[in-house]
């Protein structure tokens, strides 16, 4: 695996609930070995590792794999249940059928849907009910996350031909081209989705039981460090 950096905004998100849950942040960063005080520099950056192994911390102290973000909580196991419903699948449409099955079984999180149209695949991801409106870092963490997963379930660096957000540009738009990996970027639109070709659909589902399991001992790890072609965020960690 190879590191790579971060910025220090995304700390802010996976810390943003943590103290409402009684949670001590300094202690959180301390047990990652990230210093406290990084939190004050807006220009800081961590190294991937770090910041995985934040969110990994951060997810099991609050017993929930959304971080807060969405009510109810995600109850601790319930993406690695997923992972494993979707690794029993012929190929990448299957997978994420069953990924859009699942989510409509407990209805948490965030509601995705897949749409076909011609030559184009697209994963839509909306809210349950009366859930209210989150912060634009569930739709980060949820997007790539999925789209790092099927990569690696197709060990194949799966193409985003446009990523659709439905909320103003954030303060750190900018990072967003590698964390869709250079894909054409709108914000404001209807929808936030993620489209793609549907030709990618019939990629064969390429990786075993084992294979999981060994991903599953650190899954935040294996998403961002996974060998992808993944760029830096922005570049690599700076001493």
């Amino acid at each position: 695996m190879q590191d790579f950096s971060i910025p220090v905004s995304f700390l802010h998100a996976v810390l943003r609930y943590a103290p409402d849950h009684g949670l001590d942040v300094e202690k959180l960063l301390q047990r990652c070995a990230v210093p406290p005080k990084i939190l004050l520099d807006e220009s800081a950056r961590v190294s991937a590792r770090q910041y995985a192994d934040l969110q990994t911390l951060v997810m099991r102290e609050m017993g929930d794999e959304m971080l807060g973000y969405t009510q109810p909580p995600m109850k601790l196991g319930t993406g690695a249940a997923l992972s494993h419903w979707m690794l029993h699948t012929r190929n990448l449409g299957q997978a994420l059928k069953r990924y859009c099955h699942f989510y409509g079984m407990i209805e948490r999180g965030l509601r995705p849907q897949m749409f076909l149209e011609g030559n184009t695949a697209s994963l839509r991801f909306s809210l349950w009910h009366e859930q209210v409106q989150p912060e634009p870092y569930v739709f980060e963490m949820v997007m790539f996350g999925l789209h790092r997963f099927a990569s690696w379930l197709t060990r194949h660096n799966l193409k985003i031909n446009q990523v659709t957000l439905n909320y103003a540009a954030p303060a750190h738009a900018r990072e967003y081209r590698a964390i869709f990996l250079g894909a054409p970027l709108t914000f404001s639109g209807q929808h936030c989705e993620l489209q793609f070709n549907r030709d990618l659909l019939q990629k064969p589902v390429r990786q075993t039981q084992e294979t999981l399991d060994a991903f599953l001992r650190n899954p935040q790890r294996n998403l961002l460090l996974g060998h992808y072609n993944l760029q830096s965020w922005i570049g690599r960690t700076r001493s």
